[in-house]
């Protein structure tokens, strides 16, 4: 499937490179204007895809918000909420620090791979929902195969929440680190 959900059933709640990669090269570039911080950021989005940090056998609070999960949700239709902060918040606010500090201490493309990593986490909080959290995961996602939630063109108010919390994203750190060198 290539991770494509826009063109493809999406079985595994991927916003899809589109978004991670291509659109996020798109939105760090205006916000910097330097293809090569882009190109960092938007590849450590994608990345956080695969590896240890993958939705399917991975760490799914990086793409679900692992802090409002309960097994009585699968039985009552109930969850825990309020019991922390959204899993993906943390991340991405985790990142940001990283990130600051890296850059302070002069690992400019280590601080913009950080960024990218946190900017995943808060892209997918408006790519899905939490339900495909734990060992149901798979069975609702198949039964799901639409993949409605993780398409920009039929969830669009997801993405426009996308688009403007990047932004939102790339300039807080922008002006986080032009502040320090001041």
């Amino acid at each position: 499937m290539g991770n494509d959900p826009v063109n493809n059933v999406d079985l595994w709640g991927l916003w899809g490179s589109d978004v991670h990669f291509d659109d996020t090269l798109k939105w760090a570039n205006e916000i910097f204007n330097d293809e090569n911080k882009a190109q960092i950021i938007a590849k450590a989005d994608n990345d956080v895809d695969s590896g240890f940090t993958n939705p399917v056998f991975g760490d799914q609070s990086w793409h679900f918000n692992t802090n409002n999960f309960s097994f009585t949700y699968y039985l009552f239709n109930e969850s825990s909420s309020g019991t922390s902060e959204d899993s993906r918040v943390e991340h991405s606010n985790k990142q940001m620090e990283i990130a600051a500090l890296l850059y302070n201490i002069g690992l400019e493309d280590e601080s913009f791979r950080e960024l990218g990593k946190g900017l995943h986490a808060l892209q997918d909080l408006y790519a899905h929902d939490d339900k495909y959290v734990g060992y149901m995961f798979i069975v609702e996602r198949w039964a799901h195969l639409g993949g409605d939630a993780d398409n920009k063109k039929i969830n669009s108010t997801g993405y426009d929440k996308t688009i403007l919390a990047t932004n939102n994203y790339l300039e807080q750190y922008q002006t986080r680190i032009e502040n320090k060198n001041k």
